[in-house]
């Protein structure tokens, strides 16, 4: 570590530098969800580029989405290790200043999946505070909300769930992002339907139905459509709620 510091103390990084690294960052993310080994060596050349040229930002950068996708192969120690190792580095970020909103989002996200649903809210929330005080107009305010509500809605807090999907639906709107925009649906669908308001409920399956098959996206519409017979199922209507599996 002493070593990396003195190495750092002299940064030599170039602005093609900074834009390999970003290059394959973004190159990982694009790979994570059909091959995590190949996402792993992205960042991890990413990595390589960053410390080698002093480039911190980078460093803590690509450090934020090798966690991510070292949890996606179930190796839960070495992801928080490599998000502990991020922290700092992210914190004082200057030339990529939604590194610490991303690590936060993957903390967040690998917390969800583990069960740790205050973990998870705690993180999540600290994205969207650093968002919204930081960079206002980021498209990963929505989705941050859409995962604070689907956190809250684990935890029981269904009426806040329906405030934070309803915020992160009225955004996806404003910024045109349609497979979100059905994702809060889901939600709001889902508190709803916690909260014994059936008719809202089915009213949200419906209309994510709806833009599922409009766009194409069909888990969207799988999800609605497995909601809506759920929703049937409640109401006694049995016959009804075979076609929607």
């Amino acid at each position: 570590m002493a070593q990396e510091q003195m190495q750092l103390s002299y940064p030599s990084f170039t602005k093609e530098d900074t834009t390999r690294v970003r290059t394959l960052i973004r190159l990982g993310i694009a790979q994570l969800p059909r091959n995590t080994d190949s996402a792993v060596g992205s960042f991890q050349e990413a990595l390589n580029l960053s410390r080698a040229t002093g480039f911190e930002d980078g460093i803590g950068y690509a450090l934020a989405f090798m966690g991510a996708a070292v949890m996606d192969r179930g190796e839960y120690e070495k992801g928080m290790a490599l998000y502990r190792e991020a922290i700092p580095y992210c914190r004082k970020a200057q030339y990529i200043r939604n590194a610490l909103p991303s690590l936060y989002i993957n903390m967040g996200g690998s917390y969800f999946q583990s069960g740790e649903f205050a973990k998870a809210n705690e993180y999540y929330y600290s994205a969207l505070k650093y968002l919204r005080q930081y960079l206002p107009h980021n498209d990963n305010i929505a989705t941050v909300y859409n995962n604070l509500a689907t956190v809250q809605l684990e935890m029981g807090q269904y009426r806040q769930a329906l405030l934070y999907a309803d915020q992160a639906e009225q955004i996806a709107k404003q910024k045109k992002v349609p497979i979100l925009v059905g994702s809060a649906l889901v939600n709001k669908g889902t508190g709803y339907n916690k909260l014994g308001m059936r008719d809202s409920a089915l009213y949200c399956y419906t209309k994510a139905l709806e833009l599922g098959r409009k766009e194409g996206f069909v888990d969207m519409q799988q999800a609605a459509l497995t909601c809506i017979g759920d929703q049937m199922l409640l109401n006694d209507k049995n016959r009804e709620a075979v076609r929607y599996y």
